[in-house]
């Protein structure tokens, strides 16, 4: 009796460790964001986080200047929008690269795995394809090692493509009682 108690105790130990170990989210419209495009000339995808409670959304643009959002979840926009930047922006975006020597930025620049991981951490994926070269850079919340001029490209992207109002988290309804 005492063996089957503790098979069952151990059977719900690991259940309640498996369960709690992440609520990222997930569906469709998840993997539809966070898939890679490899046609697109710069990609900015949000993972979300372990808590579940963070947007996880992909950008991607065009050498043409087109540019295609894809919200996946906790968004104020699930789902897929089409726009064109001024070549102005697109300009501005590549100029940042450039200067930043992207290409040449070491993979793991951005990311900590040692570092305490919280709820709320975010993993950035951005993506450069210029041509037959290819770079992509993991940008980590939780890793205080990010240089401040990656972070800055990650927000310039969100600007410059004008999808701030789509990634925005839905407002809470308030009930009154």
């Amino acid at each position: 009796m005492t063996t089957v108690r503790l098979g069952y105790f151990l059977i719900l130990l690991v259940s309640a460790m498996i369960g709690c170990a992440s609520t990222r989210a997930s569906g469709v419209a998840v993997d539809d964001a966070l898939a890679g495009r490899p046609e697109a000339l710069i990609q900015l995808r949000s993972e979300g986080c372990n808590s579940g409670r963070c947007p996880v959304y992909g950008v991607a643009v065009y050498m043409d200047g087109s540019v295609v959002y894809r919200g996946g979840a906790n968004v104020a926009l699930v789902g897929q929008r089409q726009s064109k930047i001024p070549e102005a922006n697109l300009a501005a975006l590549l100029s940042t690269i450039e200067k930043m020597d992207f290409i040449d930025t070491p993979e793991l620049c951005c990311a900590c795995p040692d570092a305490p991981v919280t709820p709320m951490d975010v993993d950035l994926v951005i993506d450069y394809r210029p041509g037959g070269v290819e770079k992509e850079i993991t940008v980590q919340d939780r890793c205080s090692m990010v240089p401040d001029v990656v972070r800055r490209l990650a927000d310039q992207i969100q600007t410059e493509t004008a999808i701030a109002a789509f990634i925005a988290p839905t407002p809470m309804v308030r009930h009154s009682h």
